[in-house]
């Protein structure tokens, strides 16, 4: 089943009544409801949100991340499940007893999955720098050690958006819907993670030691492209900063055809598919990853 993405963009309390989110308004009373189970990102942007602590236990149980926005309508934090699977504990020994081979032979993977997908936007768009990213993911080996990662980010962003354009949370527009769109990622990510009895925390590659959820940021990167492609739409149609409508269409991301394992399915299943299937390469049951691609 396909997860709901909420988004709370107006002053409401939040409470919980036979195990249904109540949506409260606080100028009208007028109240709205519906399952909470069904809603995998729960997205709070109005200052003026209140909730209750029950109802977000009850998220917690149900596997729905709660995400929090600044006054700018960007994430700034999440509320996940610290329990998502039944044997998370050997899962996450599993993360830790992982060999070098196989961190290396999983990152390999996820970056050569990141150029391709990097190659089918330039494609889509008619940008002929995409046969330059095929080669490049032909050439990746394990560990990716000669950054071919790096070298296809330089060759996709001046494609893309010009030579002109840097990439970065704090830079020029497009880059507010760029942090917009892998924050919402960020989060589906994290969610699926946990689900599959895994541990964001414990990464193949991102290891940086302020980074909370280093194993998302691994597992994000085939699916940024998606993200790219949503932006870009944006940047077509002459948006290019955080507005209600931009927004709106951003949230659209999870429900995105994807290419997993042969099948189209929505990005929300695609992700979880991913996750599933790199839960059975750390312990030994497979050793490829289910890695998507843009149909």
């Amino acid at each position: 089943m396909i997860k709901r993405t909420i988004t709370i963009s107006s002053p409401v309390h939040l409470s919980l009544e036979n195990r249904q989110l109540v949506i409260t308004n606080k100028e009208t009373e007028e109240r709205q409801t519906l399952p909470l189970a069904e809603v995998g990102l729960l997205i709070l942007e109005h200052p003026r949100v209140t909730t209750t602590l029950r109802m977000l236990q009850y998220c917690m149980e149900v596997g729905c991340i709660v995400v929090v926005c600044d006054e700018f309508h960007i994430p700034s934090g999440y509320l996940y499940p610290l329990e998502g699977h039944s044997i998370q504990g050997e899962r996450t020994r599993e993360q830790v007893a992982a060999s070098i081979p196989t961190k290396k032979s999983i990152w390999k993977q996820l970056v050569k999955s990141k150029i391709l997908n990097q190659a089918a936007v330039l494609k889509a768009r008619g940008i002929e720098e995409h046969q330059r990213l095929l080669n490049l993911a032909d050439e990746v080996r394990s560990g990716d050690p000669d950054n071919r990662e790096g070298i296809a980010a330089r060759i996709y962003w001046s494609a893309l958006l010009g030579e002109d354009f840097i990439r970065g949370r704090d830079g020029a527009p497009p880059n507010a819907l760029f942090n917009y769109a892998y924050a919402i990622l960020r989060a589906s990510v994290t969610r699926s993670i946990i689900a599959s009895g895994l541990s964001p925390k414990l990464g193949v590659q991102h290891q940086n030691k302020y980074n909370p959820f280093p194993l998302s940021d691994d597992v994000m990167e085939p699916y940024r492209p998606f993200a790219d492609l949503a932006v870009m739409e944006l940047v077509d149609s002459g948006e290019l900063s955080i507005t209600k409508e931009s927004r709106a269409h951003l949230r659209t991301l999870l429900a995105q055809d994807t290419l997993i394992s042969k099948l189209k399915r929505p990005l929300f299943i695609a992700i979880s598919i991913t996750t599933s299937s790199l839960a059975r390469v750390y312990s030994g049951g497979a050793k490829v990853v289910a890695l998507p691609e843009i149909p």
